[in-house]
Formats: C-alpha cells, structure tokens, sequence
C-alpha cells in the first residue's frame, strides 16, 4: 500500500509538473521534481517562508546534452570477500592473570587489575 501511495504521488508530481511545462513535458527531471518537493516540505517543516512551487518545477528539466560516457562509478567499492570467522582460540591464562580472577572471586568488591 505504502508504495502504490509513493508511486500514485509521483504521478500526481509528473502530472502537475507537465501541464506547467505545457510542450516541454517530455524532458521533465523526476529527481530534480522530488527535490523541488522536499525542499518545499522542508519550507513548511521549519516554518520558513515557502519559496514559488511553480517557478522551480518549470525548471525542473532533464539536462539535454549527450554523456560522453556512462554516469557509473569508476571507483566503486566491490563487494568484500572475507571469510566467516571459524571457532574461536581459547588459550591458558598466565599466572598474573589466574590470581587476578582468584582475587576477584574472593573479594568481589575489590576492582580489577
């Protein structure tokens, strides 16, 4: 329900947006539309004055010049390849340690150390 609501929304945003674009609806930017309304939210959350709606989303337009190449990531971080952890490594306290724990359990209210 929740994403029919986002995606109902969204075509509302697109549709409001195209009839104030008129001819010009095919290059609507719907990222630079959901910007224009959070930022409008932001406006009406922090009771600030809010800024023309429909100025910005007459300028919310794709950009019309051809990439020259693709808009990926050249340095994207891959995804790790580390091994589980295997079972742990118990090894025998030192002599410092066993009558740090000794003396623990016969004075509890002692610190530790």
């Amino acid at each position: 329900m929740e994403l029919a609501g986002n995606i109902l929304a969204l075509a509302f945003l697109l549709l409001h947006a195209a009839l104030l674009l008129g001819a010009r609806q095919v290059r609507v930017s719907v990222v630079a539309l959901l910007r224009v309304l959070r930022q409008a939210l932001e406006h009406v959350r922090y009771r600030c004055r809010l800024p023309r709606i429909a100025a910005r989303l007459r300028t919310a337009l794709r950009d019309d010049y051809v990439r020259s190449s693709s808009k990926r990531a050249r340095d994207w971080l891959h995804k790790k390849t580390e091994h589980p952890p295997g079972p742990p490594h118990f090894r025998r306290p030192n002599r410092r340690e066993i009558t740090v724990i000794q003396s623990f359990f016969l004075h509890p209210e002692g610190t530790l150390g």
